[in-house]
């Protein structure tokens, strides 16, 4: 039998490594907060949704990722505190969104009190609540599964949890394949990749990094059905800034690092290139933050 003080050592520094793992992961995110914040305020001020399709106004016309678009859906006067399904995602068709009542009652909440102690409008007041009130409850789990985890299996596989749960960006290997060429004529020649239409991936624009032969670029990608020149094919097109070469054949690894906006379908050619130019100038905002960061790929 081990002694009284042995076990109080194991207990402390079983403690102690966790703790110094459940800091590091909420400096993380709270930077990625901090980031998301002004990341949201950069999207806002490009107009990336038209106001007449989100129910709140004010002078955050949009929100970026699925959490944040369902939740002010939900949240939008005249909406039913559970929203069933969207038109603005994956066009045509939408697609059906579950949320919970309780837990947007709750944004809401937190919204009308910050508006309240800071004399905000509530739609700017909700919209910034909601960028850290995921913080809390995602570090609640963090600490419970890392725990659970450590007890059974040992501290370092709680600490591997802890750290696992940050998650790394959606990735997708495939072989450049033709399209119709549409991009090069509309000055944005991209590199095409057929990925399946049911791989869950939402469709939109997304700022991305590419690996092409052990060199990474960053670029601008749209997945879907491209609703402008919508023949019913749904494609990963991938724009590579400051690259030029024939990428047909080969095989290429892309790391959708940003979401940017939903597809859209605009009255004009000219309006869509407008668009692309301006998607084009966020995602270069957005890789800039963190030049470095490619999720750890493994070939199988």
């Amino acid at each position: 039998m081990s002694s009284p003080i042995a076990r109080r050592g194991r207990f402390v520094s079983f403690w102690l490594i966790l703790g110094l793992a459940w800091t590091a992961v909420t400096s993380a995110v709270v930077a990625e907060s901090i980031a998301m914040r002004g990341y949201i305020g950069m999207l806002d001020d490009s107009g990336t949704l038209p106001p007449d399709i989100v129910p709140l106004r004010s002078t955050v016309p949009a929100d970026y990722a699925d959490a944040y678009t369902w939740t002010r859906l939900a949240l939008g006067p005249g909406t039913p505190g559970r929203v069933r399904e969207t038109r603005i995602d994956n066009y045509p068709d939408g697609r059906e969104v579950h949320w919970s009542s309780a837990y947007l009652t709750l944004i809401a909440a937190a919204g009308r009190a910050r508006a309240s102690i800071l004399h905000e409008p509530v739609e700017s007041a909700t919209e910034r609540m909601r960028v850290w009130f995921n913080l809390p409850i995602f570090i609640g789990f963090v600490v419970l599964f890392s725990v659970v985890v450590a007890k059974r299996f040992g501290v370092g596989a709680g600490v591997f949890v802890s750290f696992a749960m940050l998650g790394f960006p959606w990735f997708v290997s495939g072989e450049v394949v033709h399209g119709d060429k549409r991009g090069r004529e509309l000055g944005y020649p991209t590199a095409n990749l057929r990925l399946d239409p049911t791989c869950g991936l939402r469709h939109g624009i997304y700022a991305v990094r590419v690996d092409v032969g052990g060199h990474r670029h960053d670029g601008v990608a749209s997945f879907g059905r491209r609703p402008m020149f919508d023949v019913g094919t749904v494609l990963l097109e991938v724009f590579l800034f400051d690259f030029s070469g024939d990428l047909y054949g080969q095989a290429i690894d892309v790391a959708l690092m940003e979401w940017i906006r939903p597809e859209m379908k605009f009255d004009s050619v000219d309006d869509l290139v407008r668009r692309m130019d301006e998607d084009s100038r966020i995602a270069r905002a957005a890789l800039a933050k963190d030049p470095d960061a490619f999720p750890p790929l493994e070939r199988v």
